[in-house]
């Protein structure tokens, strides 16, 4: 620019001469160029959703939450009356015992075994008997696990993960099966992304 005249206080000045040659504007705000506009909704990432349905066939007794209520891991948000969770939580106490009685039956047919008096089939017998059982209690153990902690036909639904109750299709006295579609939907709102159709 060999009109400037240069100035130490780092304003560029233009002699008189030049100005006529230059244009100003006023810089706004505002952007150019070309825009789209395009459908677009607010969604979430893969795995950011955790769908909730009964574990078990029964009936809703408690609902803990609304739609848009912040919930942590492990909260409560409903509670189903399961006539089967019984019988689950039942049949982990009777396999336990059972087992037990099993493990007694081994020790005596090894002790019969070291005085000379048991048989090796007995004893063979005792053996399969105990990991027969130590198999059907884990099995019935997983199922309990499955269903969460409690008693009786009680079984609490819980948030598997940190968010916000985005639906809920539980009201108390509402009967629910198992495998139907999810009853409550948490989602982590930190995990929110906008998905724009553009064609």
């Amino acid at each position: 620019m060999p009109d400037a005249i240069p100035q130490d206080d780092g304003v560029v000045h233009i002699r008189e001469a030049s100005r006529p040659f230059i244009v100003t504007e006023s810089v706004s705000g505002a952007r150019s160029g070309a825009s789209v506009s395009a459908p677009a909704r607010v969604d979430f990432r893969d795995g950011a959703v955790s769908q909730l349905g009964a574990p078990l066939d029964g009936r809703i007794v408690k609902v803990d939450v609304q739609i848009g209520r912040r919930v942590s891991e492990g909260d409560p948000l409903l509670t189903l009356d399961c006539p089967d969770a019984a019988e689950m939580r039942a049949a982990v106490a009777s396999g336990t015992a059972s087992l037990r009685e099993a493990h007694s039956a081994l020790d005596r047919q090894n002790r019969m075994m070291q005085q000379g008096v048991g048989t090796e089939r007995d004893r063979i017998a005792a053996e399969t008997r105990v990991s027969e059982l130590e198999a059907e209690l884990e099995r019935v153990q997983a199922d309990v696990t499955f269903i969460g902690v409690g008693s009786g036909t009680g079984v609490v639904l819980r948030s598997p993960i940190n968010g916000i109750v985005i639906s809920r299709r539980a009201n108390v006295g509402m009967t629910v099966q198992k495998g139907s579609d999810p009853i409550v939907e948490v989602g982590d709102p930190s995990a929110l992304l906008i998905v724009a159709d553009v064609f």
